[in-house]
């Protein structure tokens, strides 16, 4: 029962674009306001987390309050996990992105 309801890793890809995607901005963003490359790819990742944290607490309100689920945990872990390779995978971009700009300045 357990292998059944585990986090399926692969089944949660909106959940690295999206992050991805928040994270590429928000470095991009970070890196005009002069902020070090280090500390853009934090503030990045570090968002995409707080907003996936967000999104995991409203979803499992609106979707598993009031009943047990045995997947609930699982399905949160692997959001949670996917968010943060796409956090990472963006701010990475973001940090490319900006210093080809840079070099084109």
């Amino acid at each position: 029962m357990l292998a059944e309801s585990g986090p399926n890793w692969l089944g949660s890809p909106q959940h690295v674009v999206v992050g991805a995607m928040l994270a590429f901005v928000v470095c991009l963003a970070a890196r005009r306001l002069r902020l070090p490359e280090w500390a853009a790819c934090v503030v990045a990742v570090g968002l995409v987390s707080a907003a996936e944290i967000v999104w995991e607490i409203v979803e499992y309100g609106v979707r598993y309050a009031g009943h047990f689920h045995n997947s609930a945990y699982y399905d949160t872990l692997a959001d949670l996990a996917s968010s943060l390779v796409g956090g990472i995978i963006g701010a990475a971009l973001g940090v490319l992105v900006a210093r080809v700009r840079l070099k084109r300045a």
